[in-house]
């Protein structure tokens, strides 16, 4: 999973669980083309549910096309 610097705060470190896509109502990918990097999760848990996306980043990655397809934004 992603990892954070919680740990140094004293807190434990947290990742994104695959149940989290069905229960998503938008996905903010910041700098991330999850597609790419995380494709299971993307196309078991994120696609199936038709997720809108808002993605920033300066590149138009497939996360950031596939994104306005439903309903989401590419903010670069």
């Amino acid at each position: 999973g992603e990892t954070t610097a919680l740990e140094d705060a004293g807190l434990s470190t947290w990742g994104t669980a695959y149940e989290d896509g069905h229960v998503t109502q938008t996905l903010v990918a910041w700098g991330a083309n999850h597609y790419e990097n995380r494709d299971v999760w993307f196309t078991q848990h994120i696609t199936p549910y038709r997720v809108p996306i808002v993605s920033v980043d300066p590149r138009r990655t497939f996360t950031a096309a596939y994104g306005e397809t439903v309903g989401g934004v590419h903010l670069q």
